[in-house]
């Protein structure tokens, strides 16, 4: 992740946000800037990452994005710099799920959506996720995007308070991490 130019995107886009969008933003005060997170929550647009950086004035978080978006050189230079890294949706992607581990290991903050696609209504989730959390010994603080993203739009989002997936048994985690999102959206 290039922080200067992370910096730069982010503060645009928090603009044009802000201005044009004007979301209503609950439950940042959930976030102890201190610790690094795995935040995961459902997609409905193709603007959900800079919400949620918006939402958390900024915060660094390298976001998991789907392996099409770096088939152009271009989108694949300008993802890299802002700290995305691809995943194969179509595959068990070990090479994606070894890398938010060790980003979550190293301190830096890792973002997911786990229908691994967009929805207008929460949809069948991938599973695995509070594992990812629970190897990296992080908790995972779920979030709720709702409203429509338009101009003067009802955007809200929603960020819930962090979990602790130690010691949950591993066919009970995607169940309940559903559930903590779909009480935010």
């Amino acid at each position: 992740m290039n922080l200067k130019f992370y910096n730069g995107v982010t503060k645009i886009s928090g603009f044009v946000l802000e201005k044009g969008f004007h979301p209503t933003i609950i439950g940042a005060e959930n976030i102890d800037p201190e610790k690094n997170y795995l935040f995961a929550g459902n997609h409905i647009t193709w603007a959900d990452p800079l919400l949620l950086v918006y939402a958390l004035d900024q915060l660094p978080i390298h976001f998991m994005s789907k392996q099409e978006l770096f088939n152009n050189k271009l989108l694949t230079y300008f993802l890299k710099e802002l700290g995305a890294f691809p995943i194969d949706r179509g595959n068990n992607d070990l090479k994606a799920v070894k890398m938010a581990i060790n980003l979550l290991k190293e301190g830096y903050n890792v973002g997911i959506f786990p229908e691994g696609t967009r929805n207008k209504e929460l949809g069948e989730f991938k599973s695995g996720i509070p594992r990812i959390a629970t190897i990296a010994k992080k908790e995972i603080v779920p979030f709720g995007i709702s409203g429509d993203f338009k101009i003067n739009g009802n955007l809200t989002i929603k960020i819930g308070e962090p979990i602790n997936f130690q010691g949950m048994k591993k066919d009970e985690q995607d169940k309940y991490l559903k559930e903590k999102i779909k009480q935010l959206i």
